[in-house]
């Protein structure tokens, strides 16, 4: 008989959250912090958004190319600066990826109007 594989068990859901929270609180896009941790922008993305479990190795290099503690990392009820609309958005965005696709499109229905209502009048 086959054993199946288990799928491995992520970090905390937030820890890409909070990694991008310190890069956009230095005012750095993805390429800049990849560069200071000496790991590829594609790496740097898929953790951010969740979707690759970093190992021990990658967040010292993270940690080391912010300039903060390991133990920063973790610190999830301590937001970079959450009156920053990349905060903002970057915790929306990370909340949406977490939802089910057809409560997804739910809530791009919701909101689309709204986004209509502020876009730039057409030239």
């Amino acid at each position: 008989m086959r054993r199946s594989k288990k799928e491995p068990q992520r970090l905390h859901p937030e820890i890409g959250i909070r990694i991008r929270m310190l890069r956009l609180a230095r005012k750095w896009n993805q390429e800049e912090l990849s560069y200071n941790a000496k790991i590829t922008p594609a790496h740097l993305s898929l953790i951010e958004r969740g979707k690759q479990n970093p190992t021990l190795d990658t967040l010292y290099k993270i940690a080391d190319g912010l300039q903060v503690k390991l133990d920063e990392l973790f610190q999830f009820d301590e937001p970079a600066d959450p009156s920053q609309p990349a905060y903002q958005l970057s915790y929306l965005q990370s909340r949406l990826n977490r939802l089910p696709p057809d409560q997804q499109r739910k809530f791009y229905h919701c909101v689309e109007p709204f986004l209509e209502l502020l876009e730039l009048p057409k030239e």
